[in-house]
């Protein structure tokens, strides 16, 4: 504080002191602790410092730090699982064990909450005309039982609390050693739901949040969906490094821009401008998608810096380049990567092992990190990710916008180099199981995600074995 009463500096110099300082201290206190291991740091402070000093970390700069995803460790090849056919092939066969029992539904809603049940809930859950069932993962900070008012005793069949104590029945009636292995309080439970949800027959899963409430008095309708077949519009440009759905899909302002696409590409035009001629109408098999994301109205998925700068609330109208582009789906361009979440998205049979959640980022980050990977790992089966216009109408639940920019750094300083990473990583393994686990092992080599999430996706992996879900096999259309 002695700098801002300092009489010859400004505010803004003694501001830029304090920063500066600070960042002195972190590193000479980082260096201490690389030649005197004994020093205690917190787990953050010690990996900022083996990004340090490996390089991943750009620390020369007069401008900050830039995170460069180097490589910083090394998993280790030899604890890998699903590298090889045969290896692969033994742990399928082993792992499989008796069935639990029929399930009720084919089509699961998956959410997770602390509260009472919301309208988004028991929006929900009236989906039961509709052949749907839907399974609410609590946590420790959770009611242990849960009344959905309202609703007829055939609907009640069709939802599923799991309270603290049924999980850990789950995990003992199937044996996945994964789910204990889950931390509590944490975003991250919601991948019990999807378990049980596969367990008991999912064949699509619909991820979403307690605040993200389905528009219309029906069934959960895909526009452009007759039959079999869907109408879409399709970007017909090439070397889209990222993009941004919400300008050409009626956004009401501009800039906007999702939460998790990376901040320098909020003003590139080539993420998010398109000429008439460049948008094809076309149609192809539902089945040529793994993942259909609808927006949201009223409050849609911004991150904080746009929350704290921009419009707040906004519905998406019809824009200025074609009304069409709000009446039917638009199809993520080949070979790019577009941002999508857990409020409000479709997963169909082939991509029910895309909802795994990792652990080791916050809450604000897991949504966007699975969909990357699974963006990019999609391209090895043939499936696309397709964005509907609103299905939902969020309320969003009282957030902090400074706490949710905090929560939100790695995806303001890491996204950038995630999708440069992705965009270029190849892969040794011969099937998808094992270049998931590849992926996952070269996120964490690179300082994405920890440790523990690429043993939880191990544990997910042969889980999903257990329960008998088959994996789509490399190039399917």
């Amino acid at each position: 504080m002695w700098l801002l009463r300092a009489p010859n500096l400004t505010w803004r110099q003694a501001s830029f002191l304090a920063v500066l300082i600070t960042n002195l201290t972190m590193i000479v206190v980082l260096l201490l602790q690389r030649d005197h291991p004994s020093l205690l740091l917190h787990e953050s402070s010690k990996r900022i410092l083996q990004q340090v000093s490996s390089g991943a970390l750009d620390t020369t700069a007069t401008s900050g730090s830039l995170f460069t995803g180097e490589r910083v460790r090394d998993f280790g090849e030899n604890r890998m699982l699903f590298g090889d056919e045969d290896g692969l092939t033994r742990k399928a066969t082993s792992a499989r064990p008796r069935p639990i029992g029929e399930g009720d539904c084919d089509k699961w809603s998956v959410t997770t909450t602390i509260f009472e049940p919301s309208n988004a809930v028991r929006r929900q859950a009236q989906l039961y005309k509709h052949g749907w069932c839907m399974v609410i993962v609590s946590d420790k900070k959770g009611q242990p039982t849960y009344d959905i008012k309202g609703i007829p005793e055939e609907g009640r069949r069709r939802v599923i609390y799991l309270n603290v104590q049924d999980q850990l029945a789950f995990a003992d009636q199937t044996q996945i050693d994964m789910i204990r292995d889950l931390p509590w309080n944490h975003f991250g439970r919601k991948n019990v739901g999807f378990l049980y949800a596969i367990a008991h027959g999912a064949k699509w899963i619909w991820d979403f949040d307690d605040d993200n409430e389905l528009t219309g008095q029906g069934d959960i309708v895909i526009p452009g969906l007759k039959g079999s077949e869907v109408t879409f519009l399709e970007a017909n440009r090439s070397g889209i490094p990222a993009f941004n759905p919400y300008p050409l899909m009626g956004a009401t302002h501009f800039p906007v821009w999702p939460r998790g696409l990376p901040l320098t590409r909020v003003k590139d035009e080539q993420c998010y401008k398109f000429k008439k001629e460049e948008l094809i109408k076309t149609s192809a098999p539902i089945s040529s998608f793994g993942i259909i994301q609808s927006l949201a109205n009223h409050d849609p998925d911004v991150d904080g810096i746009h929350r704290l700068i921009m419009p707040l609330h906004f519905d998406f109208q019809p824009g200025p380049q074609s009304s069409r582009t709000n009446t039917l789906p638009v199809a993520v361009p080949q070979d790019s990567f577009a941002p999508l979440n857990a409020q409000a998205a479709l997963f169909l049979e082939s991509a029910l092992w895309m909802t795994f959640l990792p652990v080791t980022v916050h809450g604000r980050v897991t949504d966007i990190w699975r969909g990357y990977v699974a963006e990019r790992l999609g391209r090895e089966i043939g499936k696309r990710v397709l964005f509907t216009p609103p299905l939902v109408r969020q309320d969003r639940n009282p957030h902090n916008f400074l706490a949710d920019m905090q929560g939100e750094s790695d995806l303001y300083l890491r996204s950038d180099a995630l999708l440069q990473v992705l965009s270029g990583t190849s892969f040794r393994s011969s099937t998808l199981m094992g270049r998931i686990e590849e992926l996952w092992v070269e996120l964490h080599d690179r300082g994405f995600v920890e440790e523990e999430d690429v043993l939880l996706i191990q544990g997910w992996m042969r889980a999903l074995l257990k329960l008998g879900y088959r994996f789509p096999d490399l190039g399917r259309r």
